[in-house]
């Protein structure tokens, strides 16, 4: 029915819905980054006689709700593809992020993350068989899409100060995301002398 906000520590209750700002009324999910507030909509679409979850993307407002920004995935430049509108499985079940980082989970969309607050978006993946099974399922080349390609929550912990760490529950299990700085990652360290020995194991 909307997303419920009150301006008065809960007194009294007020709604935004598509009638003020949002896209639609379903909303699936809520985060507060910093002064942006994040917040992922869904529309109902009768398929076949049975109703389907249709996602509408995210909208962010930077000013209380006063005006509403939204993100069409599908018209990106690159598109980022399976997240927006068509055919159910794509909601958006969580939000998470801190600083200028931003993640996503939207289920059978997989899992996405933007390092600038939104301008610029990629999809996250695991592993390297991971992208493989998304890429070919949704070119129809498998008919099965692998259980830790679908998300649904994510937590960004910021408790470790020299990395960025995000926790995301797939139909899997859990996985972690590590983020560290770029000098401290072990493609940068500089290998100043090598030598090896001939006779040595």
């Amino acid at each position: 029915r909307g997303l419920n906000y009150s301006t008065d520590t809960g007194r009294t209750w007020l709604l935004y819905n598509n009638s003020n700002g949002l896209i639609s009324n379903d909303v699936s999910a809520i985060s507060s980054i910093g002064e942006r507030l994040w917040v992922a909509t869904n529309h109902t679409v009768d398929f076949e006689g049975s109703p389907v979850s249709y996602s509408d993307g995210v909208s962010f407002t930077d000013d209380m709700g006063g005006t509403w920004q939204q993100v069409r995935f599908d018209l990106l430049t690159p598109p980022i593809n399976q997240v927006f509108g068509g055919g159910g499985f794509r909601t958006i079940y969580d939000i998470t992020g801190a600083n200028n980082r931003l993640f996503f989970a939207a289920f059978a969309g997989g899992f996405l993350s933007s390092a600038d607050g939104g301008v610029t978006w990629r999809r996250l993946f695991a592993s390297k068989a991971d992208s493989v099974n998304f890429s070919d399922f949704y070119g129809g080349l498998t008919g099965t899409l692998s259980l830790r390609n679908e998300f649904f929550s994510c937590v960004a912990d910021t408790s470790h100060g020299d990395s960025f760490f995000v926790w995301a529950g797939t139909a899997a299990g859990i996985m972690q995301f590590v983020f560290v700085v770029p000098e401290q990652k072990f493609y940068s360290r500089q290998v100043k002398a090598l030598a090896i020995s001939p006779d040595s194991n």
